[in-house]
Formats: structure tokens, sequence, C-alpha cells
């Protein structure tokens, strides 16, 4: 872990992986609150080292942090053996693991595993879990990620999840998205093919507000070869950008939006909740219909890249129990209203599908599902 000014978010996130370690090393990039001495408390009773370097960049500081760890290991009583190779855990300070109770890890032997990350109702893979003894390390400017000359390719370990808050010191500064697209545009213009660099000067750009300028990055990014994942979220957020600012004018530029997300990647649900909703809000019921049943058809995706959960549950299911009965599909829309009450929908939500509910009740479809005392999702 690297580590500038977390004294608000470190102790909650050094609590939650401590079932899980043996050692710890973290480098310290210059806070100047009480960050270190936290660390120290918190993990006074583990073997560990708290490092110190100069800022220069997310990947090479985190690279600073890796070597260190590996050192750091050569000095402590390993066991030995491939069957008990040392793993070095990732995260964030602001990021917090969540484990089931009782949880154990299985017996590990791949070269790296992916987590789970959660965050809001997105759900994405990242790479948390790396064998020491492999040549991983970070590249990138932003949004840094790692590699390994061996292309070993990490394996999801399941039953676990991190949780992401963004609430660390990053996240705290005000200008961080439009400090990120500017040390983007730097890296882009001495390396004008890197799709992912595109990919995530798009996402700054829209984080910042900059609409217009997002949806020129989304446009070159979805022109450019690479991760299929990420060309298919590039076409999606291309379809919402756009409805947003042309959706009155130029609504045939919006479908055809939707219509290119939805052929580049037809297992994923978002893009037909997301066109169904555009439909609905337009009156065009038949269409919302037509889209949101075939929605709530995708199974939840094993794809690694921004899976909106609310899409492949209860999202899909109110736009197609709304549009079912403005299209006089009552008994349709009857069980699937029955569908989602029984999920159920967000606590957020719930006044107005209960108003929902209503509609079919008055109707005569005998639907008594309790959704009171509900959490948000």
């Amino acid at each position: 872990m690297i580590v500038k000014d977390e004294a608000a978010v470190i102790e909650r996130c050094l609590q939650s992986v401590q079932p899980l370690i043996d050692h710890w090393v973290i480098v310290d990039t210059g806070s100047t609150d009480s960050t270190r001495e936290l660390i120290s408390q918190q993990l006074a009773h583990l073997p560990g080292l708290l490092g110190e370097r100069p800022w220069q960049d997310f990947a090479s500081n985190r690279n600073q942090a890796l070597a260190l760890a590996r050192e750091f290991l050569k000095t402590q009583s390993t066991q030995g053996g491939a069957a008990n190779r040392d793993y070095l855990l990732l995260i964030d300070a602001d990021e917090a693991l969540e484990l089931p109770t009782n949880f154990q890890l299985p017996p590990l032997s791949q070269p790296a595993y992916d987590f789970q990350m959660r965050y809001g109702d997105l759900s994405y893979a990242r790479t948390s879990l790396i064998a020491a003894d492999v040549d991983w390390a970070y590249v990138g400017v932003l949004h840094e990620y790692l590699q390994c000359a061996q292309q070993a390719v990490p394996t999801l370990l399941p039953g676990l999840s991190v949780r992401v808050r963004a609430e660390g010191a990053r996240s705290r500064n005000p200008r961080k998205f439009h400090d990120d697209a500017a040390l983007l545009e730097v890296a882009l213009k001495r390396d004008p093919d890197n799709s992912r660099d595109q990919f995530y000067l798009a996402q700054s750009y829209r984080d910042a507000g900059e609409t217009d300028a997002a949806l020129s990055a989304y446009q070159r990014r979805a022109a450019m070869p690479g991760w299929d994942e990420e060309r298919w979220y590039a076409l999606l957020q291309v379809a919402l950008l756009t409805e947003r600012l042309h959706g009155e004018s130029q609504p045939e530029a919006v479908l055809d939006a939707y219509q290119q997300a939805y052929q580049a990647r037809p297992s994923r649900a978002e893009t037909l909740v997301e066109q169904a909703r555009w439909h609905r809000l337009r009156s065009e019921f038949p269409a919302a219909l037509l889209c949101a049943r075939a929605a709530a058809q995708i199974p939840l995706t094993d794809d690694r890249l921004f899976i909106d959960l609310a899409c492949y549950g209860w999202r899909a299911l109110d736009e197609w129990s709304i549009a079912a009965w403005y299209c006089g599909c009552l008994a349709e829309g009857a069980e699937v209203m029955q569908r989602l009450l029984r999920l159920p929908p967000p606590s957020g939500e719930l006044p107005r599908v209960r108003a929902n509910l209503g509609f079919y009740q008055s109707r005569g479809f005998a639907l008594e599902v309790d959704v009171s005392g509900v959490d948000s999702a």
C-alpha cells in the first residue's frame, strides 16, 4: 500500500485486512497528518515496515512498495516451497476488505488473484493478491495496472470483496478529475494510441462535468482497438452522453448510439436497461417493453469491467413492470411486479414502487409483499 495524508480512513482499512495478513509493508509518500502514527499503532502486533519515499507517480511509488515488500520478506522466516509461497495483498487506504463470517482463504497456488470490487452499484474485478515470487509491476501514469513478463492471468478469488469508499485524500481534492484529465492529456501526446489512457481521459472528463469533451473522448476510444469490454463501456457512455446533450433534438442519434453499444456486447444488460429508460421517458412504451423484457433475461455477466448490478436485478424488472402497464400487458406486468418486490428494490425507490404496486392492485391483482424497512441496496 502507498499512503499520503490518509488519517481519516486508514484505520478502517487496516482493521479490515488484519484477518488475512501476517506481515505488512506500507510506503508513505509525504504525509503531514497522523497517518504514520496510526499505521504503527494499528499494526504494532505484526512484523512490518513503514517506508518513506518521495512522491513520483502512482506506478513508480507502487513499484517501490512492491520492491520493499519483496526485500522485507527475505528477512522473515517462511515455510518455503510452491505450496506455501508468499502473497502480497494490495489495497488502497480508502478501501476496506469485506469478509464473510468465518472466512478462510483457500489454498493458494496461482500467480495472482482478482478480488471483486464494490463501488455503489458498480462491481468490477481488480488484481489484489499477487505471488511475491512473480515479477508483477505496475504500468501507467494513472489508473495503473499490473503486468508481468510471464503474461500470467489472474484468477478470481470468490467469497470476499473490497468496498471502495472514495473518501481518501485524493478524493477530497475538488480538482481531482480535472487534474487527472490534464495528466492523461500529456500522456496521450507521448503515446496517442494508448487506448487505456484514452478511456480514462474520457472518464475523467465525464466525472469533471466536461460533458462535450467526455463525449468526444469516448467516441475516440470507441474507434480504437483494445480491450473489448472497455470499448463497449465507451459506446454505452457515448449513448448516455448523446442522450444528455442531444436527446431532444437528435433522437435518431441517441437510438443509433444505444444500438451500437448493444451490438458491441449483447451480453451486457446495462445497454438495454438504459435504452428502456430512454424510451419510457419519451412515452415510447412498446419499445421500452421490448428492451426491458430482453434485459431481464440476461444473466449476470462474468465480465471484469464496471458491472452495474442493479441492471441485472431490480432496474430491469422496474422498467419492465412500468412499460407493461402502459402497453396494457397487465398480467405480465403484475407477475414482473411480484418478482421486483421479492428482490426487493432499494429503500429510496420503495415509495415510487409502492405507488406502482397500487395501480396493479386497483385492477384486481393481489400483490402483497412486505417490503417495509428494507435498506438500500
